[in-house]
């Protein structure tokens, strides 16, 4: 969540523009979802930060971000190539 928090942030600087995700910057930009973030952090910090599964789980999640906002690059950076 503290990546959402921070993207939404980072995102919604200068304003939120109208398009199709005009309702995720929102969302997780407003001051209303930082508290939620960090509630998460101190429960994942004090539950599960000594269970081995846990971090095999928190590191798999963060491939599967990465991977995600990775295939959006590739896909604009392919869609810039076919209107050339």
């Amino acid at each position: 969540m503290r990546l959402y928090a921070f993207l939404g942030q980072k995102l919604a600087e200068g304003g939120i523009p109208e398009h199709s995700y005009a309702g995720w910057i929102r969302t997780y930009s407003s001051v209303d979802f930082q508290p939620l973030a960090q509630q998460l952090e101190r429960l994942a910090d004090r539950y599960a930060s000594e269970v081995p599964v846990a971090h095999s789980t928190y590191r798999y999640a963060m491939l599967c971000e990465r991977d995600f906002f990775q295939a959006a690059w590739e896909f604009e950076s392919e869609l810039g190539d076919r209107s050339e």
